[in-house]
């Protein structure tokens, strides 16, 4: 079984027949041991591609979670921007509204 997988390996085939070759020959094994070696191997080829199917699902997932952060990140900045800005202007409107009392209290004139 080594030499036919290191032959198999050296032929130079992609990865997925590799694996696919590799699978055919340990499923043809565990018919030769018996029922319970089937039952064991096609129980762990299942797991194997249920385990591959999580994890490309908790890849996209994650991926969707940083595009979502990224995004309110982006939001967040703008929002901070806006406030600054208008922080900015209310700070003006005070100085111009202190300055115009002061002007009107100096002619005599309150509020």
């Amino acid at each position: 079984m080594v030499l036919v997988l290191s032959f198999v390996y050296r032929i130079g085939k992609n990865r997925k027949e590799f694996y696919r070759m590799i699978e055919d020959l340990v499923v043809r094994e565990a018919f030769e041991q018996g029922v319970w070696a089937v039952l064991f191997v096609s129980l762990y080829l299942h797991h194997l591609k249920e385990n591959k199917c999580s994890r490309l699902e908790a890849l996209e997932r994650e991926e969707k979670l940083m595009l979502y952060i990224e995004d309110m990140s982006e939001q967040f900045e703008n929002l901070t921007k806006q406030y600054e800005d208008l922080s900015k202007d209310v700070g003006d409107i005070k100085r111009h509204v202190r300055r115009h009392r002061e002007v009107q209290r100096r002619r005599g004139q309150t509020y």
